[in-house]
């Protein structure tokens, strides 16, 4: 009875799901330049079809075909179901840009009517599929994302050859075996990609004699494999690996390895990342219990290790020189736990809040991680899988070790009393995010939860940091002009060199900006989850990843 209501909701609010009926999926074709329905392999595409490019992903080569999202009359199906009704492209809910007036038509994704909850006064923007993303992944922030983002470039690909490393003792030696492990498909969990490698590994015996490893190489395909619904930037896979070091490791065996990128790579800001990234940040609070809880999590802390085992609260481990600030340094090059002598300044967070602004597609919140994952696919398409929603690397499951390596473990409220300035610079770019979220929900449709709500009203309607929002946004705006200005002047210059240039000439930041009211803005919510669909991060949420 539950689900029959949440599907007749669904149907209210105008907003069932997903882009493209069954048999077909939502990606972008670059020789179209545009989203588009592609027909799944092995079904046929009829109606007002379109073909495939030999300049787009694998998926969508010449041989392929497909339709445009808005094509009333369009299907795919299979040659053995001929006699079967037609799942036509129309049968879903009609959704007109009011912006552009494209259309597309919406079809049913049960998991995201039981996960997502839209406002039915809203139309929102038409999805477009996204051509290439880099993740941006800051320390603590929801390592759990990694799977919305493999899902979605890879969906429906079950070719993959995947790898586990196995170490056996041998004569009092070690020998490090490759073995092949079936196929990473699209319900796999980006914990089981971490785990193992991305591996599934489904042999009941370890190969230990020569003929048999020869016969495990020889199942597996000699090419390169990559994502084929997907283009990735070529100088920073920030999703999947293809350096040199995974290709060593691999080349016996099969010659190529899914890897996903988990580290805390540095934002990167040549032109071609514009609007190319994507990313989950956290209130700098959470984020730093989070930290503290898992071994003092400090990613490019090059110090002594016992001085952070020596912090025994919140504003201790703050305090140690390289530890605050992290979601700003890591914007504007550095590491997130940087050198102790990196000096950080209200410059630097506008920097990087600039930065956000202009490279990043979509930014959510990993304290609202079902709210952010349901707009990441209203925003960009693509049928969400369950497992997206799961907690892959919960801190909770190894608080006994951390503990028995002589680390201390703080209550999940404890960041409740911690004040803000203590972090200050990434407090004033929390808040400029929280602020891009929140618009992009009501934009989308998206239902603003209750607690997010509450603190957006919080530090912007009631003036805490209203001033120094506004400050970022006319900013941006002007750099955004100079940007526009040199181009028309035939000048080809970056985003990121214009904006050096416009914040050298600001010199500091105008008092009128308000940045010390914003620092001692602090809200701390009565709830401690976000409600229903918070799946990942309910309960004790500083103890997640």
């Amino acid at each position: 009875m539950f689900l029959l209501v949440i599907l007749l909701l669904g149907w209210l609010n105008s907003v069932v799901g997903k882009p493209c009926p069954s048999n077909s999926l939502f990606l972008f074709s670059q020789s179209h330049k545009e989203s588009v329905c592609m027909c799944t392999p092995s079904f046929q595409c009829h109606g007002d079809c379109i073909s495939g490019h030999d300049a787009n992903p694998n998926a969508f080569k010449s041989s392929a075909a497909g339709f445009l999202p808005d094509c009333v009359d369009c299907y795919c199906q299979h040659n053995q179901n001929q006699h079967q009704s037609p799942n036509l492209n129309g049968n879903g809910v009609k959704i007109t840009d009011v912006h552009t007036g494209k259309s597309i038509y919406d079809h049913k994704d049960i998991l995201f009517q039981a996960y997502c909850f839209v406002d039915k006064e809203v139309t929102p923007p038409v999805p477009k599929a996204l051509k290439s993303l880099n993740w941006f992944h800051i320390p603590k922030c929801g390592s759990s994302f990694g799977t919305t983002l493999y899902n979605y470039m890879c969906r429906n690909y079950n070719n993959a050859p995947t790898l586990k490393r196995i170490v056996r003792a041998t004569n009092q030696h070690l020998t490090s075996i490759l073995q092949r492990g079936g196929v990473l498909d699209r319900y796999s969990h980006f914990s089981e990609i971490d785990r193992n490698w991305a591996s599934i590994v489904d042999f009941t015996t370890l190969p230990g004699q020569h003929p048999q490893c020869w016969k495990a190489r020889k199942m597996c395909p000699p090419t390169m494999v990559n994502c084929p619904y997907f283009e990735m930037s070529k100088s920073f896979n920030g999703v999947l690996s293809t350096s040199p070091l995974y290709k060593m490791q691999a080349r016996i065996h099969t010659g190529s390895t899914f890897f996903p990128v988990i580290g805390h790579r540095r934002l990167q800001t040549e032109q071609k990342f514009v609007n190319t990234f994507v990313g989950l940040f956290r209130d700098p609070r959470r984020r730093v219990l989070s930290a503290f809880n898992y071994h003092r999590h400090s990613f490019g802390f090059v110090d002594n290790e016992e001085i952070l085992k020596a912090a025994t609260s919140l504003e201790e481990f703050l305090a140690v020189p390289g530890i605050a600030g992290c979601q700003v340094k890591q914007l504007i090059g550095n590491a997130c736990a940087s050198n102790p002598e990196y000096k950080l300044s209200e410059e630097k967070a506008l920097k990087a809040a600039l930065l956000m602004k202009r490279y990043f597609v979509f930014v959510g919140l990993t304290d609202h991680f079902s709210t952010s994952l349901c707009l990441f696919h209203r925003m960009f398409g693509g049928k969400i899988e369950d497992a997206e929603f799961a907690n892959s690397r919960s801190t909770s499951n190894v608080l006994d070790k951390i503990q028995n390596n002589g680390y201390s473990v703080l209550p999940s409220s404890s960041w409740k009393t911690l004040e803000v300035k203590h972090d200050k610079y990434d407090w004033l770019l929390y808040v400029i995010v929280l602020d891009v979220f929140r618009t992009n929900l009501k934009k989308y449709g998206v239902l603003v939860p209750h607690e997010l709500e509450t603190q957006w009203q919080q530090t912007n309607r009631m003036s805490c940091c209203k001033i120094w929002i506004k400050f970022v946004k006319a900013t941006f705006g002007e750099v955004l002009a100079t940007v526009r200005h040199s181009l028309s002047e035939g000048k080809r210059r970056s985003f990121a060199d214009i904006l050096q240039h416009v914040l050298e000439q600001m010199g500091a930041i105008p008092k009128w900006a308000n940045t010390d009211k914003c620092i001692n803005c602090s809200y701390v919510p009565h709830e401690e989850v976000e409600g229903v669909g918070n799946v990942p991060y309910e309960g004790n949420v500083a103890l997640s990843s």
